[in-house]
């Protein structure tokens, strides 16, 4: 079994529901599709997990003691395109939640006006276990939980990274 089917297994049986996707052309390497559930406006939440030949040449003792590295890639497109108009606000509030956060991941692609969650883990195959599979999944979420909602509403023009921040400094305040 691969990598990808490992994970398979581990996440269905944590009740997730998986889709393998075999490489063809348009797609040189395996996927593995996994449904997280659905987004406060009722949308199918979908992480895609591949694996990648690394091009990492490791000397010393990585590579005398035969190590084989695991490259797997956790992505998760948005729904929504950002709009023209708040590009920078978007720019600057996914900046101020990465540098904020243990855990960064969300990206902003300017060219195609989508926002990504993208996480790498790179880590000998030997190593890899359910649990750190599942607490893998539980940060990707509360991530998710905590940010998706003020990103789309920065992204679509209903806030701006002003009046994030402005809510931010009220709720310590108030504290």
């Amino acid at each position: 079994m691969g990598t990808l089917g490992q994970l398979q297994e581990i996440l269905t049986g944590e009740t997730y529901e998986c889709i393998f996707i075999p490489a063809f052309e348009e797609l040189p390497v395996d996927h593995l599709v996994v449904l997280l559930g659905i987004d406060s406006k009722e949308r199918e939440q979908k992480l895609e997990i591949s694996e990648y030949q690394h091009a990492f040449d490791f000397e010393g003792p990585a590579a005398i003691s035969g190590t084989l590295i695991a490259h797997l890639q956790f992505k998760i497109l948005f729904p929504f395109r950002v709009s023209d108009l708040a590009v920078n606000d978007l720019s600057a509030l996914v900046h101020f939640i990465n540098h904020s956060t243990n855990f960064p991941g969300f990206e902003f692609d300017e060219l195609n006006g989508r926002v990504i969650f993208r996480y790498v883990l790179i880590i000998p195959f030997e190593s890899i276990n359910a649990m750190i599979i599942k607490n893998l999944f539980q940060s990707i979420q509360f991530n998710l939980i905590l940010f998706s909602d003020l990103i789309e509403q920065v992204a679509t023009n209903k806030s701006t990274f002003n009046d994030i921040l402005s809510e931010i400094v009220k709720k310590f305040d108030s504290n």
